[in-house]
């Protein structure tokens, strides 16, 4: 065949079959990829199981994962903090009372309450800082060998003007 001859004119091996004529395929027996008997089909059974033990796994752990986060999201969304900062010249009983006023007006708060007494600003702000951590850094109340928040410090706070508040949802 020469490289001049049109294209039409070169015979090619198909073109000879009928294109009507039905195909005739050799029968095959299905065969297993691995045969079961053999190392490899052993090996490959204890892989495939080694794997869906550690996916099970996996996915156990992503779930107790999304359940905490969610848990503490929505702990998150529940919370409210409310500081009133002590100003040199004004009167933070007032701005007490001005901040619970803002408080009850904000939806989905039902009810508000200040704390200002010594005993009842220390008990609050104790049980916050055993909570919160950050809360605790924040007011500069520090921690005693048990793990308790420092009298000194919740009296220091209170003080220093440390009012509570809590706020009932809807």
């Amino acid at each position: 065949m020469s490289t001049t001859e049109p294209l039409e004119a070169v015979a090619e091996p198909w073109d000879a079959k009928d294109p009507s004529a039905p195909r005739i395929y050799a029968e095959r027996t299905p065969e297993p990829i691995v045969q079961s008997g053999s190392i490899a089909g052993r090996s490959l059974t204890a892989v495939v199981a080694i794997m869906t033990f550690l996916a099970a796994l996996t996915t156990g752990a992503v779930m107790m994962v999304v359940s905490a986060a969610n848990d503490w999201q929505s702990d998150v969304g529940r919370e409210i903090t409310i500081q009133v900062r002590p100003v040199p010249g004004r009167d933070i009983e007032a701005d007490v009372r001005a901040a619970v006023d803002i408080a009850r007006g904000t939806a989905g708060i039902a009810d508000v309450r200040a704390y200002t007494s010594e005993a009842d600003v220390t008990g609050a702000y104790a049980t916050m800082c055993r909570d919160n951590k950050a809360f605790a850094n924040f007011n500069k109340i520090g921690f005693d060998a048990s793990g308790s928040p420092d009298p000194e410090d919740l009296h220091l706070a209170w003080m220093a003007g440390a009012r509570a508040f809590r706020l009932t949802p809807r």
